[in-house]
C-alpha cells in the first residue's frame, strides 16, 4: 500500500468515526488521466452495522446527479461547443421561455420543482427517459420569468441532462458523463460499462449502498407518493 493511499484512509476512517449514526461515505480522486485514491469508510446500510462500506458499492446519486450534470456543462462550455448564454430552447424545444443554460445551472431559469416527485422510477423499469421528461414539461411548464430565484429545481437539471445528451449526440446520459469526465484509459471492461463511475444501470454482483433516509419521515412520504 502507498503512503498516499494508507495516510487518506487514515483520514477518512478518523472522519467517519466521528459520525458513528450517519451513513458511509465513498471518495475517490482523480487526475486528468487516472484515479489517484479509492477509498471507503462507515456503513453500507445503517440497519446492517455488521456490512462495512466499501469503493465497491453501487450508490443511487440522487441529487449528487446535479453536480456530475454541471461538470458535464462546464466541460461542454470549456470545448467550445456550448455557451452559458445558449438559449435552453434551442436544444430542448419544449422549454417554453427564454431561459439561458446559465439561468438553469444556478437555478434562475424559472424551471418548476413540482412534488411529489411522480416521476421517480427503479432503474430496472423500462421507462423512456425523454419521452418521460416530455410529458413532466407540458404538465408543468416553465413560468415565462426567466430571472426569478428558485432555491432548487428538479426539472431544470434533469432538463441541462437533456442538453448534455443533445450536444454530446449520444441519448445515455452516463456515457456523455464517462467521456466527458472520466476519460481515463481503459479495459475491455470499462468500454463496456461494467466499471463506470457514473452508470444508468446496477451492475450485478458488486454489493449495493443504500439509502439513510428514516422510513417515516415527510421527505421519505414525498419521495413515493
Amino acid at each position: 500500500m502507498s503512503s498516499l493511499q494508507s495516510t487518506l484512509d487514515a483520514i477518512l476512517t478518523r472522519r467517519a468515526a466521528r459520525h458513528k449514526d450517519g451513513p458511509g461515505v465513498q471518495v475517490v480522486l482523480v487526475s486528468s488521466d487516472r484515479i489517484l485514491y479509492e477509498g471507503a469508510a462507515g456503513f453500507a446500510n445503517l440497519e446492517d452495522p455488521a456490512e462495512p462500506l466499501t469503493a465497491m458499492h453501487q450508490a443511487n446519486l440522487y441529487s449528487l446527479s446535479k453536480f456530475f450534470t454541471a461538470c458535464c456543462i462546464l466541460k461542454l462550455m470549456e470545448q467550445g461547443k456550448l455557451a452559458p448564454t445558449c438559449r435552453v430552447r434551442d436544444v430542448v424545444p419544449l422549454v417554453t421561455n427564454d431561459c439561458t443554460v446559465e439561468q438553469l445551472i444556478v437555478h434562475t431559469g424559472g424551471a418548476p420543482n413540482p412534488l411529489p416527485l411522480s416521476w421517480v422510477h427503479s432503474p430496472n423499469e423500462k421507462v423512456d427517459e425523454f419521452e418521460l421528461l416530455n410529458k413532466v414539461l407540458k404538465k408543468y411548464p416553465f413560468r415565462s420569468s426567466t430571472n426569478e430565484s428558485y432555491h432548487y429545481s428538479n426539472v431544470g437539471y434533469w432538463v441541462l441532462g437533456r442538453v448534455v445528451t443533445k450536444v454530446c449526440g449520444d441519448p445515455s446520459f452516463a456515457k456523455c458523463c464517462q467521456d466527458l469526465l472520466f476519460s481515463f484509459p481503459r479495459s475491455k471492461e470499462d468500454e463496456e460499462g461494467k466499471n463506470w463511475t457514473v452508470s444508468d444501470r446496477f451492475v450485478s454482483g458488486f454489493p449495493m449502498a443504500y439509502g439513510h433516509v428514516p422510513r417515516f419521515s415527510a421527505l421519505a412520504l414525498a419521495a413515493v407518493l
